[in-house]
Formats: structure tokens, C-alpha cells, sequence
């Protein structure tokens, strides 16, 4: 879980994508779940970030936390 508050455009830009998303693809898509999606495909592309957490004691989690 993963609460927190975004700006007015934000908000108004994320709803967009899910809406853009609904029509693409067919599947509707809350914005929370949007947001997810995007913060870890965001984290799986961070070369830099894969490598560090690879050889420190942060490696891989184990499974969905509360932050």
C-alpha cells in the first residue's frame, strides 16, 4: 500500500492515461494500479538501481510491502 497526494495536474494526466489505456487495450484500469505498473516498469528499466540492489543487502524483496 501506498498512500500519498499528487498535484491537480498529475491527478488530471494520470486519469488520462488509464482512460488512454481503457481504449487501447480494451481493460479498464484503476489509477492506483496504473501508477503501480508504472513505478515498476520504471524500477525494472533503472540499470543503475538493478545493479546496486544486486550487491547490497537490499537485493530483490520478497513480495508486495506496506511503504
Amino acid at each position: 500500500m501506498l498512500k500519498g497526494r499528487v498535484t491537480e495536474e498529475l491527478h488530471t494526466a494520470l486519469t488520462a492515461n488509464a482512460a488512454y489505456y481503457r481504449e487501447t487495450t480494451g481493460e479498464v484500469i484503476d489509477v492506483r494500479a496504473l501508477v503501480a505498473r508504472m513505478v515498476e516498469k520504471f524500477m525494472d528499466a533503472d540499470r543503475d538501481f538493478q545493479m546496486w540492489r544486486g550487491r547490497t543487502s537490499n537485493g530483490p524483496g520478497r513480495g508486495p510491502a506496506v511503504i
